[in-house]
C-alpha cells in the first residue's frame, strides 16, 4: 500500500493481528522501493525463525486478535513509500495474516493519542486511508 509517510522519533504504529494458520513469516513493514524484504520488518508470527528487525511482542497463536502498539520511530526514521503486509508460506500456502485497526501517527507528548486527535475528531489529514 502506498503511504509516503515520514517516520519520526515520535511515530507510533498500532494494529491488531491474528492468524488461523501459521506460515513462515507474518509481517508488517515499511519499504522505500517495493522490492523483496521491506526496510523495516515487524514479524509477530511465523515458524521460519525470523523475528524481523524491530522488536515486537510475539503473537500467541491462539487464533484470536492481539493488539500491538510499537514506538516505530525509536527503531528507525525516514520517509517510506510503502506499507507492506505479508503472509509468507512457501511450503503449502495455507498460512494467513489478518490485520485490522491499523494506524500510524505522531505522539509528541507521549500520551498514546494521535496528536491530530487530541482536540477533536481524528481525521486522515493526508488522505492515505490510515
Amino acid at each position: 500500500m502506498e503511504i509516503n509517510y515520514t517516520i519520526t522519533t515520535n511515530t507510533i504504529l498500532k494494529f491488531d493481528f491474528k492468524s488461523t494458520a501459521e506460515g513462515e513469516i507474518h509481517e508488517i513493514g515499511f519499504d522505500t522501493n517495493n522490492t523483496l524484504a521491506p526496510n523495516i520488518r515487524i514479524v509477530p508470527f511465523g515458524n521460519q525463525g525470523y523475528n524481523g528487525n524491530v522488536a515486537s511482542t510475539r503473537y500467541s497463536g491462539d487464533q484470536n486478535w492481539q493488539s500491538y502498539t510499537i514506538s516505530i520511530g525509536q527503531e528507525a526514521t525516514g520517509t517510506f513509500r510503502y506499507l507492506v503486509l505479508t503472509a509468507d508460506d512457501d511450503v503449502d500456502g495455507s498460512g494467513n495474516s489478518f490485520f485490522r485497526n491499523l494506524s500510524i501517527f505522531e505522539d509528541t507528548n507521549g500520551n498514546g493519542i494521535d496528536d491530530n486527535c487530541e482536540t477533536g475528531p481524528c481525521s486522515d489529514t493526508d488522505n492515505d486511508g490510515i
